[in-house]
């Protein structure tokens, strides 16, 4: 039974918790098991805190295993890249979140972007995977959605818009995958019904490894940036003028969360706001701060 010998201590189940991947595994006896999208069956799990045992990925293809966990991307090796004051900044999150990945899938987008579609104005554990494992057991094949048979998964707006996404991806955005840069594809996205910025962000983010300064703006990444000065922005994005222009040349990108994330934290970016989720959801909305790691740089923290 193939294993890796980490390095360092990794962990595995909240790198996995804020992913858009994470419909795609259920939990059996302890082991992560794909039960959708490409390589099913391919199952792991970590043996010791440094070492992870995984079963049915294809031989010579373990770099498959590292970017579905998450291990690919250590956040550590672009910290040299930032400058001191930022550095400073962004340190203590880094340490509370020491051995936390980047889990992405480029194999199974059509998937991938279903999953991201369905988790908006929506909580995302306890609906969005539900409904994408229901997918998957009631039509299986994303390619024959339809408004009728969605409607076996739940009657919720969600599934009712998704197979209009689904065709609008299939034409327009399957043919350009891997063809043009990521920031003129995030334009191209919000062409489609009901994908805003957040959305085509979100998916560039966990669909492959060159999108990783992509950080979408959401409640999450907002709060936790201004509640521990992060950074400082005025508008998290605008939807007609990310609908217009790239981010580059946008007259309001010197205003906007998600670009001067990008130019300020470069690769690190599209971590930084994953953990930020982690953040919020466990943390601060449970108003845990004894427990939180970062709260020296808390503006809102409680008093003991």
């Amino acid at each position: 039974m193939p294993s890796m010998n980490l390095g360092r201590v990794y962990n595995l189940d909240m790198s996995l918790y804020p992913s858009f991947t994470y419909p795609f595994y259920s939990r059996i006896d302890g082991w992560y098991v794909r039960i959708i999208g490409e390589y099913r069956g391919l199952r792991f799990k970590l043996e010791k805190p440094n070492v992870l045992r995984f079963e049915d990925a294809p031989v010579g293809f373990e770099y498959i295993v590292l970017e579905f966990t998450g291990l690919w991307f250590d956040p550590y090796s672009y910290v040299s890249k930032l400058s001191s004051s930022r550095i400073s900044r962004i340190w203590p999150l880094i340490e509370a979140y020491d051995g936390v990945g980047l889990a992405v899938d480029p194999y199974s987008r059509l998937w991938l972007f279903a999953s991201i579609t369905l988790s908006r104005h929506t909580d995302f554990h306890l609906n969005t995977v539900r409904w994408v494992r229901k997918l998957a057991e009631t039509i299986g094949d994303l390619r024959m959605l339809t408004t009728d048979n969605s409607r076996m998964v739940s009657r919720s707006f969600h599934l009712s818009q998704l197979p209009m996404q689904i065709r609008f991806y299939m034409e327009r955005i399957e043919p350009l995958e891997d063809k043009i840069d990521p920031s003129i594809l995030r334009v191209k996205l919000q062409e489609g019904p009901w994908i805003g910025p957040k959305t085509a962000t979100s998916y560039l983010l966990f669909s492959r490894k060159d999108a990783t300064y992509m950080a979408s703006s959401d409640v999450h990444f907002q709060r936790i940036s201004r509640r521990i000065g992060l950074i400082d922005w005025r508008i998290p994005w605008s939807s007609h003028m990310c609908r217009r222009y790239l981010c580059s040349d946008c007259p309001l990108r010197s205003e906007c969360l998600h670009w001067i994330a990008r130019v300020e934290y470069g690769g690190l970016a599209g971590w930084i706001q994953t953990v930020a989720y982690i953040q919020d959801k466990l943390l601060c909305n449970r108003r845990l701060c004894n427990e939180c790691k970062v709260r020296s740089m808390c503006t809102e923290r409680l008093s003991p």
